[in-house]
């Protein structure tokens, strides 16, 4: 997949659309392809790297995981 260099943003004003899966099958992607694959979580209320055990994994894939 072939994508230019730019943020991403993904939005959603309901929960459980998929944002943050899509977010993260994108970074996972983009790292297996060789790109730069950061990844900010901005959810205060339920956020998605609650656990370190899923940003461990992200990292592992190749991808930079920032928690805010």
């Amino acid at each position: 997949m072939k994508l230019p260099d730019r943020k991403i943003t993904i939005i959603s004003g309901h929960y459980g659309t998929g944002k943050t899966e899509f977010a993260v099958n994108l970074a996972i992607a983009m790292a297996r392809d060789g790109r730069k694959a950061p990844l900010v979580d901005l959810d205060i209320v339920n956020p998605y790297f609650r656990s370190i055990e899923r940003k461990n994994e992200l990292e592992r894939e190749g991808v930079t995981v920032q928690v805010t």
